[in-house]
């Protein structure tokens, strides 16, 4: 009797310990994500102000203006249509000469399930809904960092916070996610498919894997493309050893459970991921005939991206946009001179990144074999915050001559940054790098001296002040009118809809017929048919019916000099008859 009290004692305690350790996890998570959002809201705002200062949106007067805001009213009225009606188009005369609705906007949002809360805003509301659209994207993305942190164990609130605010305000996600709405499909998902494949190689289920893979491939397939490359490299760079403890027997049930995760997850995707695949593969962009790039970059290629890794460029270097700030080069620093066993596979994936950013040829190869581009930089960005959070966690036992090579090493990095300055017209944001160095120097040092105190740990959140303050001044010396003010191609605040055009569309609204028809304007590349709901002959998309050059190649059209491009028909009436035109507003 004695004996089963005892044992039911233990039980109770130990269940008390449980319930006390879940408690304090929960309590972790909490403080983190209140600190996250209360320092994400503070420079989202800041950045909006940015914005406000220089009288701009968020929405670029080509690209963004011409697809990505179209494709957003669109999706928000398609939505409404199909809730409140059951209905929802498969072709629209509206896009392009009639395109399939999946295939072409699915490649802009369509199937992003951050899309979808474009229904909660106002309808004349478009400026607004596109920024908060963006800024939620940015917001996820950073969690997504925290929750890849915690799957590999790091979990400690101080190394965490910056390296999701930096990833979030990373110089992908301000040039290029802001630019294009689905380039944050990559800096969201990576994180996530990661950490997915991490929870496979520690023998636990798949249903994260196959949760994130039907949520990237139906935001976006393209990005998922590459994602699926940088997730199969770091598996294999994970497993490099594993082997010789697990048998090779494991290493292949491993691969056999990713590769199931994948087919659950397209299979749950297909809906939207099929027909966009189909109409993919059926591009008309994608039979152009192109050069072979070469193997290695050119000198200026270089150059641009050295100074990305210490700065956010305002340059797309074919979008080269692989820094985080000057605290990615603390996270490289920390790791090489505090060299430990464990740190070979970081440092191996970070090489193998930076060598991938290095060939215009990977580059073609990472962008389905069409031409070069680095839009998969953000797998840079991904592995420098993993690597800031490592290092910061690694300082609490980092040793005396380490912690004096780092130390030089920083300030090195911020007379690099201030060298880098001195050669640019507008140095603001080299010049606060190089202070910022300068100050994770000092908060390196003085940590060192008293980290054995019981509450030296708070010193290091100075590293998140730190983070904060690189992302301020990077927001506004990229996007200030009185600095680079890269958003000067943006669109002016309150004047979407007279730069789409809508005198035209008012008179084209005003035509009484009920036959099928289509209108002709002056050159017009903008989408204004499915921006307005009309029919016209011009369209600019990046997913076009194959078939659709032979016409206007066979006739010579000098507005079909792209292949996913056309202006008009230069109002020539045998093209015009075949095509439907009856009317031409101008």
């Amino acid at each position: 009797m004695t004996e089963r009290k005892n044992c039911d004692r233990m039980l109770m305690t130990k269940r008390r310990k449980e319930k006390m350790k879940n408690y304090s996890k929960a309590r972790k998570a909490g403080i983190f994500l209140l600190a996250y959002t209360l320092l994400f809201v503070g420079l989202a705002s800041w950045l909006s102000y940015v914005f406000a200062q220089s009288g701009k949106t968020f929405i670029w007067n080509v690209d963004g203006a011409f697809q990505h805001v179209v494709v957003l009213k669109y999706i928000r009225q398609a939505l409404i249509t199909f809730f409140t009606t059951g209905k929802f188009a498969m072709v629209d005369y509206t896009i392009g000469q009639g395109f399939d609705v999946i295939g072409t906007l699915n490649y802009y949002g369509l199937g992003d399930p951050v899309t979808l809360l474009t229904v909660f805003f106002p309808k004349d509301s478009l400026e607004l809904t596109y920024q908060i659209l963006a800024l939620v994207r940015m917001y996820l993305s950073g969690l997504a960092v925290a929750y890849l942190c915690k799957t590999i164990g790091r979990t400690n609130i101080y190394s965490v916070l910056p390296a999701s605010l930096l990833y979030a305000f990373s110089g992908f996600a301000l040039i290029g996610g802001i630019k294009h709405p689905m380039f944050f499909c990559g800096l969201m998902y990576l994180p996530l498919l990661i950490a997915g494949v991490e929870k496979i190689i520690k023998n636990k289920k798949m249903g994260t894997l196959a949760i994130v893979v039907a949520f990237a491939f139906a935001s976006n397939y393209y990005f998922m493309y590459m994602s699926t490359i940088m997730a199969a490299i770091y598996f294999f760079i994970r497993q490099i050893g594993m082997y010789k403890s697990e048998g090779i027997k494991k290493f292949f049930v491993k691969i056999g459970k990713i590769i199931l995760a994948y087919i659950w997850g397209i299979a749950m995707a297909a809906v939207i991921l099929f027909p966009s695949v189909y109409a993919f593969l059926n591009n008309q962009r994608n039979s152009a005939k192109l050069v072979t790039p070469p193997l290695i970059g050119s000198s200026k290629y270089f150059k641009i991206m050295f100074k990305s890794m210490f700065v956010s460029s305002s340059v797309l270097n074919d979008w080269c946009l692989a820094g985080i700030g000057i605290l990615g080069i603390l996270g490289i620093i920390i790791i090489i001179a505090n060299w430990k066993k464990s740190d070979r596979k970081i440092i191996l994936g970070f090489l193998i990144i930076l060598l991938m950013l290095c060939s215009p040829y990977v580059g073609k190869v990472m962008n389905g074999f069409s031409y070069p581009t680095m839009r998969f930089s953000y797998g840079m960005a991904l592995v420098l915050v993993i690597m800031l959070a490592i290092s910061i966690d690694r300082l609490k036992e980092i040793k005396k001559i380490p912690a004096i090579v780092s130390s030089v090493l920083m300030l090195l990095a911020g007379v690099i940054a201030f060298l880098i300055g001195k050669t640019q017209r507008k140095p603001f944001v080299c010049y606060e790098a190089a202070i910022l160095a300068i100050i994770a120097t000092i908060i390196l040092v003085v940590y060192f001296l008293i980290r054995n105190k019981k509450y030296s740990y708070i010193l290091l959140y100075g590293m998140t002040l730190v983070a904060a303050i690189n992302i301020a001044c990077n927001s506004y010396g990229l996007f200030s009118s009185k600095e680079l003010f890269t958003c000067a191609t943006y669109v002016d605040r309150g004047n979407l809809d007279n730069y789409m055009g809508i005198n035209g569309a008012k008179v084209a609204s005003e035509i009484k017929d009920d036959s099928f028809y289509r209108i002709e304007r002056d050159i017009d590349m903008k989408n204004s048919s499915t921006y307005f709901g009309f029919n016209q002959p011009g369209f600019y998309w990046s997913v076009i019916p194959s078939g659709m050059s032979d016409l206007y190649v066979s006739t010579g059209i000098s507005n079909y000099y792209k292949t996913y491009v056309m202006k008009g028909l230069e109002t020539r009436s045998g093209l015009m008859a075949l095509a439907g035109v009856k009317y031409y507003v101008t």
